[in-house]
């Protein structure tokens, strides 16, 4: 069973502070939005790609990206049919079905979707959650808000590794002639996350949750590596926004 998205390792983007990786993945993505440039986007998927082999190994990597397949999937095929002018690169008649600009406005949606997600994947496969709560709340967020967003973000990929594991049971069960389609898999998907909400509801009871003010038996402290982590995490995505507005 799937209980998290932390994959232990010792890499150097483990050993960075939690709070410089929360910071990152922020400035990363609102930088990743504002960019037009394909150069610039493209230089931001390779920063995204490499850093997740050198976290999590290229297997991880692979799986990160194959979970984004159907969404990038369905970009590539809806995302040219809303640029209809400019220069046909595929027609069918006299219809243009594919122009240069629509291809160029796919290809910039899906670079920039890959590099955010990729990199909320690093910053949940590398932190556990914890850990990002206490971040989290070091930026000022109350407990409950820390929790609720730490757990929202970590549910799609634990949902995306739960269908992974289903469709692995299911191949495992059933021969070629008996297996079901998709359709089965999803629905068993939904009753697991359906199943999982009085799971987690029980745990926060029994760890004595509630909306009284908490206290932490861990601080994550300062100090100026720390500080360094922080001050380079904001420089990295600041540096892809200076040159979107230079070039």
């Amino acid at each position: 069973m799937t209980v998290g998205t932390y994959i232990h390792a010792d890499s150097i983007i483990h050993r960075m502070d939690a709070r410089a990786k929360v910071l990152f993945c922020l400035l990363f993505s609102a930088s990743a939005v504002a960019v037009k440039d394909m150069r610039i986007l493209l230089a931001m998927f390779l920063l995204s790609f490499v850093a997740s082999v050198l976290a999590v190994r290229i297997k991880e990597t692979w799986r990160n990206y194959r979970r984004l397949f159907p969404l990038l999937f369905c970009i590539v095929l809806f995302m040219p049919l809303q640029a209809r002018d400019g220069t046909a690169l595929l027609t069918l008649s006299s219809f243009k079905l594919v122009t240069v600009e629509g291809f160029y406005k796919a290809l910039s949606v899906a670079l920039k979707f890959m590099s955010i997600s990729i990199s909320f994947s690093l910053l949940l496969e590398t932190e556990r959650q914890e850990t990002l709560i206490l971040a989290l709340r070091s930026f000022g967020l109350p407990y409950g808000a820390s929790l609720t967003l730490s757990m929202s973000l970590s549910f799609i990929p634990m949902l995306s590794s739960r269908l992974d594991e289903i469709r692995a049971s299911m191949s495992l069960r059933m021969n070629d002639e008996s297996r079901e389609g998709l359709l089965a898999v999803l629905v068993a998907v939904v009753v697991s996350a359906v199943k999982q909400i009085p799971e987690t509801a029980a745990a926060l009871e029994e760890r004595g949750f509630s909306n009284e003010r908490r206290t932490s038996y861990r601080d994550l402290g300062w100090s100026f590596g720390i500080f360094t982590q922080i001050l380079i995490a904001a420089i990295i995505p600041a540096i892809f926004f200076i040159l979107e507005v230079l070039l």
